[in-house]
């Protein structure tokens, strides 16, 4: 996403993906400065990742704690599949790093 959007979505307190994957189309819609080209860029940079926001079910939906839960917990997993394939082929400075970081998340690999 644009520095434009980024820093939109943070004026909102949207200031990570978890938080994004959390909004529905409806909820963007209603920021200042939000318009079409701005949902769209938000919706084209989620597909890239083949993510979505919520769908826009009716005012009063919200996600469940379950799926909130839920939502965390497979960005956790990729966070850590990810950081797997870094270390595997960086210097041994990075994978120290990388398990300082694994660490305080209290991960493993």
């Amino acid at each position: 996403m644009s520095g434009r959007v980024s820093n939109l979505l943070a004026r909102n307190g949207i200031t990570t993906l978890a938080d994004l994957l959390l909004c529905r189309r409806i909820d963007l819609a209603a920021f200042p400065l939000v318009g079409a080209g701005t949902l769209g860029e938000i919706a084209a940079a989620l597909s890239d990742r083949g993510l979505a926001l919520l769908p826009d079910h009716g005012s009063e939906f919200r996600p469940s704690l379950h799926d909130q839960l839920r939502v965390a917990l497979e960005h956790r997993v990729v966070l850590i599949a990810l950081i797997a394939r870094i270390r595997a082929a960086d210097t041994p400075e990075i994978r120290d790093d990388i398990d300082t970081t694994l660490a305080r998340l209290g991960a493993t690999l």
